[in-house]
């Protein structure tokens, strides 16, 4: 599968979109009922919220479902290829075209095209697209022959478009042709209640695809998930919870070393905590993640320090100098549970 675009192939699973607050429920009440229309969509929220997933959704409950779908991801492609990857091009019409090729328009014909991150598009692209969505038609590169088709088309955004759209660098008239039903997907720190539920769906997936059986998290890395952060938001939970299972040497899983330091909240950075010294409380942080490194990377190795310093990058000499500042033994590593 490319990163670019998705094969159009037929979608024999629906795919499945986890969560039950307010938010969640809203976006996929209208999910329900206006799948089956032509309407276009836009799908806004931050990266890595599951936009892909309610495009899916979208084309799966329609009456395209057994028609293409077709992802392409605007912000990976460059300018100069992304009119050939939707349009096509004919033979001659440029360096390098030997041949005629159909666009992800053509291909799709019938089913659904989703953009991705569709802010990234050039302002002659943006154009281009607008002809499309407005007459069901559009050139190939290098020809004069009118193309029709029947594609509907939706949009996702990891900005806000109305900004853009004043600031003069998106198209309003685009903007207005993609925002007929527009479904907002809130960040994951915004929807904690839906984290046990999401730890769980993972953990299921992963545990299948492996073949490892009934797997559970531990309480502390419980307690730390449900504390972090999430920049990555679904898609990064979705990560950590891979990588856990892939390195749990049980059915009992854990995240220790798995969380980015910066995004997990530390009492002092809590706004109802009094603030401390700033170089104190970021020492206090930088501590806390070496030692549950340590704690992880000697637990992976089952105690052996030339494969844990390796694993870690550093040098024999060092992991030890660190264990000691911790005083982390071996045999404290591979029984004491604590969070440190």
């Amino acid at each position: 599968m490319s990163s670019t675009t998705t094969a159009g192939l037929r979608q024999p699973i629906e795919p499945f979109f986890v969560g039950q607050v307010p938010a969640v429920k809203t976006a996929l009440n209208l999910v329900a009922r206006i799948a089956a229309t032509r309407a276009t969509v836009l799908i806004t929220g931050e990266t890595g919220t599951g936009k892909d997933v309610i495009a899916r959704l979208l084309h799966a409950r329609s009456d395209r479902a057994d028609r293409p779908f077709f992802a392409v991801n605007c912000g990976a492609l460059a300018d100069s290829l992304i009119e050939s990857e939707l349009f096509g091009h004919a033979r001659g019409a440029f360096t390098g075209a030997n041949a005629q090729r159909a666009g992800k328009f053509a291909a799709a014909h019938g089913g659904t095209l989703f953009f991705d991150e569709v802010t990234s598009m050039s302002p002659h692209t943006q154009s281009a697209l607008l002809r499309v969505l407005q007459s069901g038609e559009y050139c190939p590169i290098g020809s004069e022959q009118t193309m029709v088709c029947d594609v509907r088309v939706i949009a996702a955004a990891n900005r806000e478009l109305r900004e853009l759209v004043s600031a003069g660098s998106f198209r309003a008239d685009l903007f207005y042709r993609l925002n007929i039903v527009r479904i907002h997907l809130p960040p994951l720190r915004e929807r904690r209640e839906d984290l046990a539920m999401l730890i769980d769906h993972f953990l299921r997936v992963f545990a299948d695809r492996y073949d490892r059986g009934a797997m559970q998290l531990d309480p502390v890395s419980r307690r730390q998930l449900h504390d972090y952060d999430y920049p990555g938001n679904v898609r990064e939970l979705e990560t950590i919870i891979h990588r856990a299972t892939l390195l749990a040497d049980g059915p009992v899983v854990s995240v220790e070393g798995l969380l980015d330091p910066a995004s997990a909240p530390a009492a002092a950075c809590a706004p109802s905590a009094p603030l401390g010294s700033f170089h104190r409380d970021k020492a206090r942080m930088v501590e806390k993640f070496e030692r549950d490194y340590l704690v992880a990377a000697m637990r992976r190795s089952r105690g052996v320090v030339t494969e844990a310093a390796k694993a870690a990058g550093l040098s024999e000499r060092n992991f030890h100098l660190k264990l000691r500042k911790y005083g982390l033994g071996r045999h404290t590593l591979l029984t004491d549970c604590s969070p440190g």
